[in-house]
């Protein structure tokens, strides 16, 4: 008889308010960055999000995605959802069930999907920092949770003006049109990729089908770009393609 002592499991405490603020931010993103994350709560210091996210990753809630590569590119380490997470997230309310299955394949994605969602994580949070309390920002993975349901792959995120921080006297900031999209495009991008993504936003606003919908006016486009150079770029195709139709659609371009 094997009289020998047998490990005693480890037993994981119950998720706080920080954890599931983490787990929350990637459900919302997708993927994440101790150093993003520390810009999105204005912590001076990774420290503390670092051993946040160890724990969760220690606990088999959260994945890492990190090699020795990554030291000799001085490439940091990223974060997705595991099947734990994904459960812990299922018991919340603004969580969508489809959006959590899509989740479940994240730790398959290559690097430029992850970068993407990256670039768009950080463009939120140059405008939280720009234009704090000002917009709700909703990214691709709240999309569904929208009245109004958007073409698919239509927008990487939608910004709505908070009527309420409007109409108490705040700093009102230069962003004053009530609704935008926003689509943040890499230099590695196909440039026909890109072109196929500004028509889908003018033949969506020829379609009248927002105004339909909503009664508002069709949201302005924003485009946050990786380099000056594809701005520049990109502020020509837009404005070829605004020449070859009759709709009246308004591209900004955002430095992030």
């Amino acid at each position: 008889m094997n009289t020998a002592t047998q490990p005693t499991p480890t037993k994981h405490r119950p998720i706080n308010s920080h954890q599931l603020q983490l787990l929350t931010t990637l459900y919302k993103f997708r993927y994440c960055t101790a150093q993003i994350i520390a810009s999105s709560q204005g912590a001076k210091h990774t420290r503390v999000i670092l051993t946040r996210l160890k724990i969760l990753v220690d606990q088999g809630y959260i994945g890492q995605n990190y090699d020795s590569s990554y030291k000799i590119i001085g490439k940091p380490a990223t974060y997705h959802l595991l099947p734990k997470g994904i459960q812990i997230l299922r018991q919340q309310s603004f969580a969508d069930p489809n959006v959590l299955k899509q989740a479940y394949y994240d730790k398959n994605k290559d690097d430029g999907h992850i970068q993407h969602r990256l670039n768009v994580f950080k463009t939120y949070v140059f405008i939280k920092q720009n234009y704090p309390k000002q917009f709700q920002f909703f990214s691709k993975s709240e999309l569904p949770s929208l009245k109004y349901k958007l073409p698919r792959d239509l927008t990487d995120a939608y910004l709505q003006k908070n009527e309420e921080i409007e109409s108490s006297g705040a700093n009102k900031p230069d962003l004053n049109a009530p609704d935008y999209f926003v689509s943040f495009y890499e230099t590695a991008a196909p440039y026909w990729r890109i072109k196929n993504s500004i028509r889908r936003y003018i033949a969506y606003a020829e379609s009248e089908k927002w105004h339909k919908a909503t009664e508002r006016d069709f949201p302005i486009v924003i485009i946050s770009c990786e380099t000056k150079a594809l701005e520049r770029r990109l502020q020509n195709l837009t404005k070829r393609e605004l020449d070859n139709n009759w709709v009246s659609v308004k591209f900004e371009f955002l430095a992030v």
